[in-house]
């Protein structure tokens, strides 16, 4: 019986958002700040981020499972542009961004939700050891970025709605060229959208061949990936890294999984940075780490948001810290192997991105 009633919220809730067009564009100027959140990049901050995203954003139908289990969440893509406050040291930002937003309050002409992203981002002022030597905070030009962001809308009318949004954007290229303390940007906006496109008359029929199925009990999660990463005293060598994970999940419904498990890392660069002060370098065994990792996923469609917490048992680098996180996306090519990009993180300093694949038995 509760399953049928949630059946029913879903089916109504999906019929408030889209009774009415199928796509629509949205404009939305954005006005934040960069965080300096190490001391030196104070030096940064001269003024305000003045920005503009441009959203070109598809609406779901519930015609699809996922789409119902998630009470039919808007997708499309963010187009970012931004001067960030310092026009001779950041200079100005721009992303592309795929994103998903997940309806947290829905009311029938408006509603609240929760918007998750990742891109690419392009810095056009980056770090110099001549001309811009104070710009700590990005050393590339290419960077990855992530957007999470609280937005809500007020329908003005059939076609036009008014729309607000709390942003936080991440610039970060995972530690592949130093400097790469990531810049930081909170923002809030106001704008408008414009809908276009066929409407919706009614919603595809739930037949039980159609429903999610729950996610598997129990499942072990073996992940393997590799990076390249460089280190501030030896700039502009790469240097290898990797990880094995081995991961007991239990599954929590039809959408996500929480688990317990292991991780074995082997960063090369460690040696070369505890070398003693005659340059001798450390034993390869400094490169070796172990941890233990609280994984969270949340599954949609093909899709896997993995978010990621862990505390090293073995760490010849505790300056580094002792805690570490990840973030990142999986996609399931079938119900064994996906594959994953993900960035490990000490707080908010990425330690380096991770390219590789995930195996479920």
């Amino acid at each position: 019986m509760k399953c049928l009633w949630l059946s029913f919220l879903s089916l109504f809730l999906c019929n408030v958002l889209l009774a009415q067009h199928e796509n629509y564009i949205r404009i939305v100027p954005q006005y934040g700040f960069v965080i300096p959140h190490r001391p030196s990049m104070g030096v940064l901050l001269q003024g305000h981020v003045r920005g503009m995203e441009l959203d070109l954003v598809r609406h779901t139908n519930g015609s699809k499972a996922w789409q119902r289990l998630y009470r039919c969440p808007d997708y499309g893509i963010h187009l970012f542009i931004a001067d960030l406050g310092n026009p001779s040291m950041l200079g100005q930002g721009y992303a592309v961004v795929p994103f998903i937003a997940f309806p947290i309050l829905t009311m029938p002409h408006a509603g609240f939700s929760f918007n998750i992203g990742s891109g690419i981002g392009y810095i056009s002022h980056i770090f110099d050891v001549r001309d811009n030597y104070k710009n700590v905070a990005i050393g590339s030009h290419v960077n990855g970025v992530m957007q999470a962001a609280f937005e809500g809308h007020l329908d003005l009318s059939q076609n036009t709605a008014l729309h607000w949004r709390f942003a936080f954007t991440h610039f970060s290229n995972g530690a592949w060229k130093v400097p790469n303390l990531g810049i930081n940007i909170p923002t809030l906006g106001v704008g408008v959208s414009h809908a276009f496109g066929p409407s919706y008359s009614k919603l595809a029929a739930v037949t039980p061949d159609t429903l999610s199925p729950l996610l598997p009990k129990w499942a072990l999660r073996i992940f393997v990936a590799g990076g390249l990463k460089e280190v501030v005293r030896y700039g502009g060598r790469k240097y290898p890294v990797g990880v094995l994970q081995a991961a007991c999940m239990r599954g929590l419904g039809k959408k996500s999984s929480l688990g317990l498990g292991l991780d074995g890392f082997y960063n090369s660069s460690l040696p070369m940075i505890l070398s003693d002060s005659l340059g001798n370098k450390g034993p390869a065994a400094d490169g070796f780490r172990l941890g233990v990792v609280l994984p969270y996923e949340v599954h949609v469609s093909q899709f896997v948001i993995a978010l990621q917490v862990g505390y090293y048992l073995i760490n010849a680098y505790p300056a580094q810290g002792t805690y570490y996180q990840r973030i990142g996306w999986r996609y399931k090519l079938n119900s064994h192997i996906a594959l994953s990009y993900s960035l490990k993180l000490h707080l908010a300093k990425a330690d380096n991105m991770e390219i590789g694949v995930v195996y479920s038995l």
